[in-house]
């Protein structure tokens, strides 16, 4: 997939329209009669989020700090939630030339406001939008790896990941992440066996866990403590129990249960002495045939 270009409007007004070519595209600043002035603040990393927020992130990053969340650029933020609707737009060409635009809008979703959208299908949720964009761009579904862990490996829209390249994921992510990512990319698309990975991998955690909680030599107290936990499990199990019997109705139907679980074992004895002797009287009969 090449990006072709991305389209922000307001209200049906183009607010600004970014094509790409080819190859390489850089981001200049304009130039000016001070030599002493940077390229900084001409919408470089923001071009990068609002990409990433057609490719399925919250779009928090565009107006929130990467790293202290509670700074927030309010001009950005109020412009985007304005009452006239802000929409991104996203053209990109797979390698037979066909375009597919991917739209996202700011809102809450009220008043029949289209918030996801690829060309004209329309999606109700980001998980089941983030689910059509990867199949979209992979020609693959499956829920791991998701959308969200693939695209940092190909968009860093903030200085932390940009110094990333390894390990581009959260803080939270183990090497079974990792690796379903590495192997999704490198053409392996069993989807089964990479979403099951991380499960077992968790599940062993899990297990090396209780493990050594099993062999970990307790004190007195400890063990006086978890008697008592034990002890107030087994009460409120014996409450529970005694509630159910007091419930009438509950008490009924358990007994009409069992009434009718004995008539359906009488039933069937009897239905087995029955075929019992109906083998019996056909045997006989077949043996006199031949007499």
């Amino acid at each position: 997939m090449q990006l072709r270009e991305l389209l922000v409007t307001r209200s049906s007004e183009v607010v600004r329209c970014v094509k790409f070519k080819m190859g390489l595209n850089l981001i200049l600043d304009k130039p000016t009669a001070s030599k002493t002035q940077s390229g900084n603040s001409v919408g470089k990393t923001t071009v990068l989020r609002l990409i990433d927020y057609c490719l399925g992130s919250d779009g928090n990053d565009i107006w929130q700090d990467s790293e202290f969340k509670k700074n927030v650029n309010n001009e950005v933020y109020d412009f985007l939630h304005s009452n006239q609707a802000v929409t991104v737009s996203l053209v990109v060409v797979d390698k037979f030339t066909h375009a597919y635009t991917l739209t996202r809008s700011f809102g809450d979703g009220k008043k029949g406001q289209i918030l996801y959208r690829i060309e004209k299908t329309e999606y109700k949720s980001l998980k089941s939008y983030n689910s059509a964009v990867k199949e979209l761009l992979f020609g693959v579904g499956g829920e791991k790896p998701t959308l969200r862990q693939l695209t940092p490996k190909f968009i860093r829209s903030s200085p932390l990941l940009m110094s990333k390249t390894l390990k581009f994921l959260n803080a939270y992510s183990s090497d079974a992440d990792y690796e379903s990512v590495h192997l999704f990319l490198f053409g392996f698309f069993d989807t089964s066996v990479l979403e099951e990975r991380p499960k077992l991998q968790l599940r062993r955690i899990e297990l090396e866990r209780d493990w050594q909680a099993l062999e970990r030599i307790r004190t007195e107290g400890e063990i006086e403590q978890l008697l008592l936990h034990l002890q107030r499990e087994i009460e409120e199990i014996e409450s529970s129990r005694e509630l159910k019997g007091e419930v009438p109705e509950i008490a009924s139907r358990a007994n009409a249960v069992t009434r009718i679980r004995a008539k359906a074992a009488e039933f069937a004895a009897t239905l087995s002495r029955i075929q019992g002797e109906t083998s019996a009287v056909r045997m006989a009969i077949r043996t006199l045939g031949t007499c």
